[in-house]
């Protein structure tokens, strides 16, 4: 039984390699890193690598990002606020805290727009792109955490302005099986931004 499933995920695996390596031979928006004898195949688009390319820049560097994104925020992608919360944590932490909230927010709003659940995993990796904010949330009253969370929900709501919703799509599954990734139709954004909103807010209770 063990060497039928054995040969049975081993068959699975050469397929998906063979469907990703097409993709990849036709597509750019998939990139190629070799390390080794191993290969991995990654979306250029992620977010996860691109927050972590923020988490990795000089203090200087942040700097200029976080002055752009305060001027920005119809421009930037919600997961830049989640990567710049550590930043911001050296100086103030209750706002690193609060801008750690807005991005949790928007980007999860943004994520509810993608066809491919699959892109939804990368939640898990949020509180790793601002461990020093998400330690100090571990040790913060939950009624003060909860009014910097309702704050943070406060400022979404009072900001309309936003970017589309497809760069939270790049993380799942479906860049390697296409070549490109799908939002729902944007007549469905409201509803699905609401319906995280009114999530949030029962959890506040």
């Amino acid at each position: 039984m063990r060497v039928k499933y054995f040969i049975l995920v081993l068959i699975i695996s050469i397929m998906l390699i063979s469907v990703i390596s097409n993709v990849v031979n036709a597509n750019s928006e998939i990139g190629i890193e070799k390390r080794g004898n191993i290969t991995n195949y990654y979306a250029k688009q992620d977010p996860i690598r691109y927050a972590q390319s923020i988490v990795n820049m000089t203090d200087t560097e942040k700097k200029k990002l976080f002055e752009y994104t305060m001027q920005n925020h119809d421009k930037t992608i919600p997961i830049t606020y989640i990567a710049l919360a550590d930043y911001v944590y050296k100086t103030n932490k209750n706002d690193a805290l609060f801008w750690y909230f807005v991005g949790r927010i928007r980007s999860t709003e943004d994520l509810y727009m993608c066809t491919d659940e699959s892109a939804r995993q990368q939640v898990a990796y949020y509180p790793m792109l601002a461990e020093n904010t998400m330690t100090y949330f571990a040790k913060q009253d939950r009624s003060e955490a909860s009014k910097i969370m309702a704050k943070a929900l406060a400022w979404d709501e009072s900001h309309p302005a936003r970017v589309n919703p497809k760069w939270a799509c790049y993380h799942g599954m479906e860049i390697f099986t296409t070549g490109d990734v799908t939002i729902k139709p944007m007549s469905e954004y409201s509803n699905a931004i609401n319906e995280y909103r009114e999530y949030v807010r029962k959890s506040l209770k």
